[in-house]
């Protein structure tokens, strides 16, 4: 499932950054709340069980993402992913590319960070270091900080706070 494998939480984070369709969610644009977090990834991981996936990794992963990514993705993921059979969850990260596209918050991270960046005389990948399109704009905002570091440890700080 999208939430619990990370070679397609990378296709799912990279296929954001070019995807078109919802937009700023306000608040829906943040993280979920605790209380949220722990139902939507229980509903999600009893279903991942039933399709053969480890329930403790699921939930433990699925908690994280949570605490990072924009809560109208999950609640978007999770929807999906309980209203589909186990052999068809790669439809949730397809359909998730086409309806999600980087908030306001997050363009305007990207934009700064790769300004931050091309000034400190970096230019190869700069762009996939700046692109945190998937996370909740609550996540953006303290990312923004690393901005302010020196030029060497802006990736790390963004590394560590962005959880990667």
């Amino acid at each position: 499932m999208p939430i619990l494998a990370p070679r397609r939480l990378l296709l799912l984070a990279l296929g954001l950054a070019a995807g078109c369709g919802r937009e700023d969610g306000g608040e829906d644009a943040r993280t979920l709340s605790p209380a949220e977090a722990d139902t939507i990834c229980d509903q999600t991981c009893d279903a991942a069980e039933s399709c053969g996936e480890q329930r403790s990794a699921c939930v433990i992963a699925c908690l994280e993402k949570a605490s990072l990514w924009r809560g109208d993705l999950m609640r978007f993921l999770a929807d999906c992913l309980l209203a589909i059979d186990c052999d068809l969850v790669r439809a949730c990260d397809a359909q998730a590319e086409k309806e999600f596209m980087p908030t306001s918050a997050a363009r305007k991270f990207a934009r700064s960070c790769d300004l931050r960046l091309e000034g400190c005389g970096f230019s190869d990948g700069v762009a996939a270091i700046c692109d945190y399109s998937y996370l909740g704009d609550d996540v953006i905002e303290d990312l923004s900080a690393c901005l302010d570091e020196t030029c060497f440890e802006i990736e790390a700080c963004l590394e560590i706070r962005a959880g990667a």
